[in-house]
C-alpha cells in the first residue's frame, strides 16, 4: 500500500498555517477529516466539505445520508492520484476557512501504522471569530520576537474581548477565575510530539 506525504495549508493566514503529514493512499475522506481536524487543532464543531476540481463530498448530517459524490466510500487515492495533485478541504461553511491539501509525495512505505505529522508551523486558528481576516488582524496585536523561535507572546497584546476561552462553567462562576489561570492563545504554538500521540491512539475506523 502506498504512503502519501500531504502539505496542508489554510489559506488567508498570515503567517501561514500548515502541516506536513504521512497518511495512507487508501485513507477514506471520513477520515482523512478526522486526521487533518487533530493536526491543524480544530473543534470538530462545523460542518465540512472536500472539493476536488468539479466535485464536492460531503456528508449531510440532516438527511444521514451523503450528498453529491460519495463522501462515505471515497478514498484519497480516488482524488489524489499524482505527485501536485490539489485537494481543497473546507470547514465552517460560515468563516469559509479553505485547506489546500497538495500531494507531495507517494511512497511505497507501508510500514507507518497511523498517520504521522511530519512538521508545521503556527497555531491552529481560533474558531468562531470570523475567518482568515479576523484572525489574521487578531495576531498582529500580539508581540513575538521570532517566528521560527515560538517565543511568548506579550501580555499586554491581549485583548479580553477576543480571546475564547472556552471555559466549561455557568457566568457567575467564570467570573470568580482569576485571569492568570485562563489559557491564553500563542499564535507561535505548535506541539509535533502532541499531535503525533493523539494521531497514534485514535481509532479512526470506528469514525465511519
Amino acid at each position: 500500500m502506498k504512503t502519501y506525504q500531504l502539505h496542508i495549508s489554510i489559506n488567508g493566514t498570515e503567517p501561514k498555517v500548515w502541516r506536513r503529514i504521512l497518511v495512507k493512499a487508501d485513507t477514506l475522506l471520513p477520515e482523512l477529516h478526522k486526521i487533518i481536524q487533530i493536526v491543524v487543532g480544530w473543534n470538530d464543531t462545523k460542518l465540512h466539505q472536500f472539493v476536488n476540481g468539479t466535485n464536492v463530498f460531503f456528508f449531510d448530517i440532516e438527511d444521514d445520508a451523503t450528498a453529491g459524490y460519495n463522501y462515505l466510500m471515497t478514498k484519497l487515492e480516488d482524488v489524489l492520484v499524482n505527485e501536485n495533485d490539489l485537494l481543497l478541504y473546507e470547514y465552517d461553511f460560515n468563516e469559509n476557512w479553505i485547506h489546500k491539501i497538495i500531494l507531495e509525495k507517494i511512497s511505497e512505505d507501508n510500514s507507518y501504522k497511523y498517520p504521522v505529522c511530519l512538521a508545521g508551523k503556527m497555531a491552529c486558528p481560533q474558531e468562531d471569530l470570523g475567518g482568515p481576516w479576523d484572525n489574521s488582524g487578531l495576531i498582529e496585536n500580539f508581540s513575538f520576537e521570532d517566528n521560527e523561535g515560538g517565543s511568548e507572546p506579550d501580555d499586554d497584546y491581549f485583548d479580553e474581548d477576543e480571546i475564547d476561552y472556552d471555559i466549561d462553567f455557568d457566568d457567575d462562576e467564570a467570573d470568580f477565575i482569576p485571569k492568570s489561570k485562563k489559557p491564553a492563545y500563542n499564535p507561535n504554538s505548535f506541539d509535533e510530539d502532541e499531535i503525533n500521540k493523539i494521531l497514534k491512539k485514535t481509532d479512526f475506523s470506528a469514525i465511519i
